[in-house]
């Protein structure tokens, strides 16, 4: 492998949360190590809504480019105002973007959708792109998490076409397209038939070193339902869960619900206070390192009810840890959990459904233990040496010149 290269990665705000941050950080680190020099690019949102609208009036989208340092790791950050016209962001600073990524020499984007591609679709470099999912689908969760306005459905109506063209157009340009799982690969390869040659699956590395099951260990107290992301992001479907558990409590009077992620929208707290759960619901903030780490070693069960899942990252962690599955038939999961093997899949928002299946783990501790050694096997599928050679073979066929075949 040559030295003294650099890579840009096109990603989203480090200071955001959830799986898209996760790959970043895996490849950016990936590339440490292989001798490269990683750059960052990427848009850091203001939310705010009267900012938005004020910088609309003064036809200012994007009011500033600068280096940046986020957790250690260097890069280009530009600022973002609008997310319904995100194109425009990477449009309107575009001198000083090529000035930045002309400094590098190889290019990947890591985002949820391949539209962060935009800035080396302009310059003209070969790619490559990992991806969570498609547009319309990560759209339209955003456009359910918008509290609802004039000014963003109009954006929206506009920019949605022009946004489906170019990951179109950018899948057709990607040198290699990376799909975080099989049901990803088969939505892109859907979308944009003549891609599918390119297209390659390449599921997120678990660091088993550090996610690890203790085995044999049972604490005292209540049995334990853990759920692990962004309760407020709708995809993720927590209302349903809470009406399962219900169902749950109503059987088993032994048992929480610990939702560990940000902080609970106050209409989730209307809901668990009405369905009598106030004081069987533990709301967690966000968590890291030992401590997010320790949530999964002290549950019993893990649970996730979305309704799309390009993959399911905490599926992963869960089953290193040790911990059977109860998941819906959300996409990803079909990939990871292995029904009556690791766990239990379920229809998609059934909530019925999910409670039978976590009773039946409740209720026989012999299966919960063969299912968390089954699925720490399972994981073996998800490490990091996997990754790495996967993606180290994309970067050769890119790169050639840089990635030897060592």
């Amino acid at each position: 492998m040559s030295s003294s290269w650099k890579a840009c990665i096109s990603t989203l705000d480090p200071a955001n949360r959830g799986g898209v941050l996760s790959m970043m950080r895996a490849v950016y680190r990936t590339l440490e190590r292989w001798g490269g020099t990683p750059r960052l690019l990427y848009l850091s949102i203001n939310p705010d809504d009267s900012l938005r609208i004020r910088a609309l009036a003064r036809g200012n989208l994007s009011w500033r480019v600068k280096a940046c340092n986020r957790e250690g790791m260097w890069g280009l950050s530009v600022g973002f105002l609008l997310p319904e016209v995100e194109f425009l962001h990477y449009l309107l600073p575009y001198r000083r973007m090529c000035d930045f990524i002309n400094t590098c020499d190889v290019f990947i984007t890591v985002s949820g959708t391949n539209i962060a591609s935009l800035p080396f679709i302009l310059s003209r470099k070969r790619f490559l792109c990992w991806v969570a999912t498609t547009f319309r689908e990560e759209r339209l969760a955003k456009t359910a998490e918008m509290p609802p306005n004039f000014l963003s459905s109009l954006l929206n109506r506009l920019s949605i076409p022009i946004l489906t063209w170019m990951e179109r157009l950018i899948y057709r340009r990607a040198q290699v397209i990376l799909a975080l799982s099989p049901y990803t690969a088969a939505n892109i390869i859907r979308i944009c038939p003549s891609v599918s040659a390119r297209v390659r699956v390449l599921p997120f590395p678990v660091d088993t070193e550090r996610f690890t099951p203790i085995l044999g260990y049972r604490r005292s107290g209540p049995m334990t339902l853990l759920f692990t992301a962004r309760y407020n992001d709708v995809r993720k479907n927590v209302p349903m869960l809470l009406h399962a558990f219900h169902i749950i409590r109503t059987e088993r009077d032994d048992v929480r619900l610990c939702l560990v992620g940000d902080n609970p929208s106050p209409e989730l707290l209307t809901l668990t206070g009405e369905l009598g759960l106030v004081g069987d619901v533990d709301f967690i903030g966000h968590q890291v390192g030992d401590a997010f780490i320790d949530y999964y070693r002290n549950a019993d069960i893990f649970v996730l009810p979305s309704l799309q899942e390009g993959l399911g990252i905490s599926i992963l962690e869960a089953m290193a840890c040790g911990l059977p599955v109860v998941a819906t038939r959300c996409g990803g999961p079909e990939h990871i959990v292995v029904d009556g093997t690791t766990g239990f899949l379920v229809p998609n928002n059934d909530q019925e459904a999910f409670a039978a299946a976590v009773l039946q783990l409740l209720e026989d501790p012999d299966l919960r233990s063969r299912m968390g050694r089954a699925g720490v096997l399972r994981i073996q599928h998800f490490s990091t040496a996997i990754f790495e050679d996967t993606l180290h073979t994309a970067f050769h066929s890119v790169y050639p010149e840089i990635f030897s075949g060592d």
